[in-house]
């Protein structure tokens, strides 16, 4: 454990010193907040574009709409995000030989993965509840209907496994492609494959499929009834498999 811990120190020390301890949390404010904002202000850009005496009228969605939409976008761009400032996590320090010199030590390589691993599972996790919390509170100042915040609160627990999902996959590739860029983008294909075919195929398959436990938990902040047991436990079981495999690859690799 004394290991764990100064490995961890060194992950987070390269966190601040990359700015990616700032920048992160920042993005995923920008994110998640530019939504509920421009749905405000869409009424007002158009009466200014119409010409005079011209009224349009636009249905304002709930504010639980408005957080469900604001899931779903931080679902696409902030999945890209994660995985570009942790696809060179173990590739990066290979090609720079930091990775060798840290192993020479007394470090055992699933303890040196594993510190990757919590580091950036934890920097993911952070931001979005950081980015979850702000937006819902401006959510809830702009629009007339309030938020039930328990349901914001689960629904933003339940997204979490995701959230580690995207991280274990990038660490994952990262762990035995040499080139970060190649890692990125089958961590990112691998995502968009498990969370989104199996929509289009059986209901068996779709129903213990990481994109059903996204549905759920929209459904949630939306007041939604929902399901959760099947998938979560389905996207936990992916990630401890990815764990086992990423420390076991990595074991084998040469660095």
């Amino acid at each position: 454990m004394p290991v764990f811990y100064t490995l961890l120190k060194k992950e987070m020390n390269e966190l601040v010193s990359s700015h990616k301890l700032l920048i992160v949390p920042i993005v995923s404010i920008i994110l998640m907040i530019t939504y509920p904002i421009s749905i405000k202000l869409l009424p007002t850009l158009l009466e200014r574009e119409l010409p005079k005496g011209a009224t349009v009228d636009i249905p304002m969605p709930t504010a639980h709409e408005i957080m469900a939409n604001v899931f779903l976008n931080f679902e696409t761009m902030g999945v890209l995000i994660l995985i570009l400032i942790s696809m060179g996590t173990i590739s990066g320090e290979r090609d720079k030989a930091i990775a060798p010199m840290v192993l020479v030590k007394p470090v055992g390589r699933n303890v040196y993965f594993l510190s990757k691993w919590f580091t950036y599972s934890l920097l993911a996790s952070v931001s979005f509840l950081i980015g979850m919390t702000i937006t819902s509170y401006y959510t809830n100042y702009l629009f007339e209907e309030k938020l039930i915040w328990e349901d914001i609160a689960l629904g933003t627990l339940l997204y979490l496994p995701i959230l580690l999902f995207v991280i274990t996959l990038s660490i994952f590739f990262s762990s035995f492609v040499k080139n970060s860029v190649s890692g990125g983008l089958l961590a990112f294909v691998t995502y968009f494959v498990i969370t989104k075919v199996p929509q289009y195929l059986h209901d068996s398959l779709q129903s213990i499929s990481p994109y059903n436990l996204i549905q759920n938990a929209n459904q949630v902040i939306n007041g939604d009834s929902y399901e959760i047991m099947v998938p979560l436990f389905s996207t936990l079981c992916l990630i401890s498999v990815l764990l086992l495999l990423g420390t076991y690859v990595f074991r084998k690799q040469e660095i």
